[in-house]
């Protein structure tokens, strides 16, 4: 059976789609993985960067161009530099910046005929 919540929506070339994280007074760059409206999978440049298990922090996404921010707490570590963060306290103006990516980022996908199962 299907846990999952939301639809998500795999990046198509992780490296373009950048995501900064903001974690106390650190920043971290970090490669999105897939989206959904509930939370994000992001790749770590470094693996053995860790971030404790709902532990909040601020999250920069792109949406061609424009930056936004939400925050977001760490859901789950694969332990392989990918790290899964679940939105919390989402305004309507966060919903919509992340309805617009998700848009987006199947637009894209349409455009060049990726299969199905590249949305999953």
């Amino acid at each position: 059976m299907e846990r999952r919540r939301f639809e998500r929506v795999s990046a198509l070339a992780e490296k373009e789609e950048r995501v900064l994280i903001k974690t106390g007074p650190e920043y971290i760059a970090a490669s999105l993985v897939d989206l959904s409206a509930g939370g994000v999978l992001l790749s770590l440049p470094d693996p053995d960067i860790k971030f404790p298990l709902g532990d909040y922090c601020l999250l920069f996404l792109e949406n061609g161009g424009p930056k936004f921010s939400v925050r977001a707490f760490a859901l789950r570590d694969g332990g392989d530099g990918r790290i899964g963060f679940r939105f919390s306290s989402l305004t309507s103006s966060d919903q919509r910046h992340i309805q617009t990516k998700l848009i987006r980022m199947k637009i894209i996908a349409a455009r060049v005929n990726l299969p199905a199962s590249m949305l999953r």
